[in-house]
Order: structure tokens, then sequence, then C-alpha cells
């Protein structure tokens, strides 16, 4: 029964006070004392958000206490006034208002900070004809900036998220990695070796391996400290990483050896490559406070599964071929027969 008295031209305010969020039992419990006043009339004054009646020729036949004190007159009565007067951007408005459908996001034109919520429904008389319209205007910059917070606070957790993420992987690439050359480490070795190793025998295939030992690092260490024989070490390191295949794998075995594991290679092509990298390091040179150091190594070559079908085997018949190139008074690659 309520509904059908509080209406606009064809709008029941029942529709709009749901629109606008407001429960209509609010408003019809109010008791104006002294004068009957209409019940729209009480609707409006009761709702938080500004709302405006216009008629077709938009001028302001009603304007609600919230709407005066968004415009910043709470007392100023407006009635008759074409609202172009009152909102000097109402032309923008209207055009935003067409082109979305009657609702819009814009900025307050009476405050610098204020962001608002415009919403337009058009009002009929009796015989149909456009009688005007229902402007509501509601502030939302305290929305925008609760959703601009979250915006932030979850762009802040996806950073630090990726931070997190990007900590954890270069720490566990740290604890596989020899930090003096980048090499992977022992650890790394045996698990990766083994893996190698399991996936070679399925598929029939060959993992070549060398071990290289440092032939002066300990006669180096004696004669000129132990950053020297960092520096060595860190030239093995970089020659290693420069100059093997993609997929092989690198590791610093011990402090003066190396282990390269080689897959899918045959025992001839690890053997060449050992031979070029003995070449190589045969011929750097380290300057270390003004002395020059030249470096060889020894090396011993392996391959599964010729030279043993588990890790320990071929490492064991590697280092057999390495004690023999040691035997012959080093800087020389032997490729166990």
């Amino acid at each position: 029964m309520v509904s059908s008295i509080l209406s606009i031209g064809n709008i029941p305010m029942a529709s709009l006070v749901a629109a606008i969020g407001l429960p209509l039992a609010a408003v019809v419990r109010s008791r104006v004392p002294k004068r009957r006043i209409p019940a729209q009339e009480v609707l409006m004054d009761k709702l938080p958000d500004g709302v405006m009646i216009l008629d077709a020729r938009d001028r302001i036949l009603k304007i609600n206490p919230a709407m005066r004190k968004i415009i910043g007159s709470p007392r100023q009565d407006f009635t008759k006034l074409e609202v172009r007067d009152v909102i000097p951007v109402w032309t923008e408005w209207l055009r935003l208002l067409r082109e979305n459908k009657g609702t819009a996001v814009v900025p307050s034109p009476f405050h610098a900070e204020p962001m608002l919520e415009i919403r337009r429904w058009p009002i009929q008389n009796s015989a149909g004809k456009s009688g005007g319209s229902m402007i509501l205007v509601r502030d939302i910059t305290d929305r925008l900036q609760s959703e601009a917070d979250y915006q932030r606070s979850t762009n802040l957790l996806q950073e630090q998220s990726t931070q997190i993420q990007t900590l954890r992987t270069s720490l566990q690439e740290q604890a596989v990695r020899d930090p003096a050359t980048n090499l992977y480490n022992r650890c790394y070795l045996t698990e990766t070796l083994a893996r190698e190793l399991a996936r070679a025998a399925r598929t029939q295939s060959p993992v070549g391996l060398m071990i290289i030992s440092l032939d002066q690092f300990q006669s180096t260490n004696k004669a000129y400290g132990s950053k020297a024989g960092i520096e060595v070490v860190k030239i093995m390191g970089s020659l290693l990483n420069r100059n093997i295949r993609k997929g092989d794998v690198p590791c610093r075995y011990d402090a003066e050896e190396f282990v390269v594991v080689m897959p899918g290679a045959p025992l001839a092509v690890t053997g060449s490559r050992a031979e070029q990298l003995r070449a190589a390091f045969q011929d750097s040179i380290l300057s270390f406070l003004g002395s020059v150091i030249r470096n060889t190594f020894s090396c011993g070559v392996a391959a599964f599964p010729k030279h043993g079908a588990t890790q320990e085997e071929l490492l064991q018949s590697a280092r057999k071929a390495l004690d023999k190139s040691k035997a012959a008074g080093g800087n020389r690659v032997t490729v166990l027969e």
C-alpha cells in the first residue's frame, strides 16, 4: 500500500529507494509532527545521498538536504533554478550519463577531492510523455579510497610474494653452488649424477665424466698464499663455465678438484673436450702481486656404462685414469680404456 503512493511519474519510489540502498521501512516509520508532509518528501529528506527532481526543462523542482550539502550550501533553496546554474558542469554530466546508460563517476565540481557517482532516471507523466528526471548524486570518495587501498595492498602482497620467491630461488641456487667459482657443488653432483645415470640406463645412452685436479695448487698456496690459490680456482671455474656444452654439469668437487658430467657424450667426445680444456688452462696466466703464475691440470676420463653402472663405480674409474695422469707428470688427460 505504501509503495503505491510513493512514486515519481511511473517509477515506484520503493524501487528507487532499493536502488539507493535505504530500507523503505526506515522512511515509513518516520513521523513528521505539526503538518502533513507528502511521503515522497519525507523519503527524500531521509536519503543519505543527494537527490534532485527536475522538470522537463531541467529546472529544479525538489532538492534534498544531502544534495544541498554536496553542493556546499546546506541552507540554500535551489528550487525553480535551472540545474546548470547550480551545477556548472551539468552539460558534461548529461553527456556522460547518455554515454554510460544513466550512470557515471565524475569529480566533484564543488570541492577539490570528492568523487561522485551520478545516476539519472527519466520521469514520465500520466500521458506517457517525458516529465523530467530524478538525479541521484552519491559521494564515493571513501569507497574509491578503500578500493585503491585494497588494490595497493594486493599489489604490495604480490610484489612481496615475488620477492620472497626470488629470494627462495636465490637461496636454493646458492645451496647448490660453489661461491668461489659459481660451479655446482659436490652435493648437487651427487644428486645429478645419480639422476643422469638412471635416465641414461632407460634410454641406453652414454654419460661421459671427467675428474680434473689442479697440478700446482698446493705449491701455489704455499708460495703465494691462499688468495693466489683462490684466483687459480676462479680461472678454472670461468674456463669450465665458458667451454662446456648446454646440459653439461660442471662441479667443484673438492678444494682443487673438479668434475664435469656430460650426459649423452660417449668416451671419445668426453676425452676430446677434456683435452681442449687442458690446453686452454695451460695457456692461462695469472698475474699476482707482480708474479706470473702458470697452471696446469691433470684429468681422468671415464664413461657410463663401460666403466661403471653406478656413480660410485664411474667416479672410481675416472679417478684411476686421473691417478695415471698424475703419475705421468701431470698436465695431461688419460682416457680409461
